[in-house]
């Protein structure tokens, strides 16, 4: 792996992902423009928090990362798939957690470590298992797609496409030393292909996480208040139980 510079990780720079943020809430409040923002159902729900988060930003009242207790909304309808209406609005509200988490988005500034590891990857499978090239089609296609990157004809994210959803590296079951489900597992190798098959994705590589970085704007609870007792009083009341 080449070394990680100051320039790579930019730290210090909430502003980068406050523009990554408000890029995906505006698609998906786009997208949801005839929903409105209600408790009643998943796409309410989801609005809600859109339009919060959206004024928290602008507002440079959000930290990176925040805390998990605003989360719970968004996690939630991101796993259940209430409001995954097309695999781009769950790639969006996907990303929208992973830059909340601190785990942020691949740059052009990215590619150079992106494809240092992934060196490090063929260098270990060709060790481990010499001549894959010529019989395993994944792995020939995952060498074309660094040539592509240093090439400067692919610059990831790879898109999702209606044929494939994302990038099929993430699931492939050739390499039978790296993936679980074969014999010879090998967690190290699964490891390394892990941090390079989801930067390709268009996650940030973990070796260039910022570090923690407050919000410009003080105002924010560190955590998100718990409405749970008033949550519960209304359902009650709702259900005729609390007169």
């Amino acid at each position: 792996m080449i070394p990680v510079t100051a320039e790579m990780i930019n730290a210090g720079d909430i502003d980068e992902e406050y523009a990554d943020l408000m890029k995906r809430i505006t698609f998906l409040l786009d997208l949801w423009h005839d929903k409105p923002a209600s408790n009643n159902d998943p796409y309410g729900r989801m609005v809600y928090f859109l339009l919060w988060l959206r004024q928290e930003v602008q507002a440079r009242r959000i930290p990176i990362p925040l805390d998990r207790s605003y989360l719970g909304t968004l996690k939630y309808l991101t796993g259940s798939g209430d409001v995954r209406d097309s695999d781009d609005v769950g790639r969006a509200m996907g990303e929208i957690i992973h830059i909340l988490q601190g785990r942020g988005l691949i740059k052009p500034r990215h590619y150079p470590l992106l494809v240092s590891l992934m060196d490090d990857f063929i260098a270990a499978v060709e060790k481990n298992r010499p001549g894959l090239a010529e019989t395993d089609a994944f792995f020939r296609e995952y060498c074309q797609k660094r040539d592509d990157i240093v090439a400067g004809t692919l610059k990831p994210p790879i898109e999702p496409t209606k044929e494939r959803n994302r990038f099929d590296f993430a699931s492939a079951k050739s390499l039978a030393p790296v993936l679980p489900g074969e014999t010879n597992f090998d967690f190290g190798l699964r490891r390394q292909m892990i941090r390079t098959t989801y930067p390709l994705m268009g996650y940030r590589p973990l070796n260039v996480y910022k570090p923690p970085m407050p919000a410009p704007v003080p105002g924010l609870e560190r955590m998100a208040p718990d409405f749970t007792a008033l949550r519960d009083q209304e359902r009650r009341k709702a259900a005729g139980e609390d007169k």
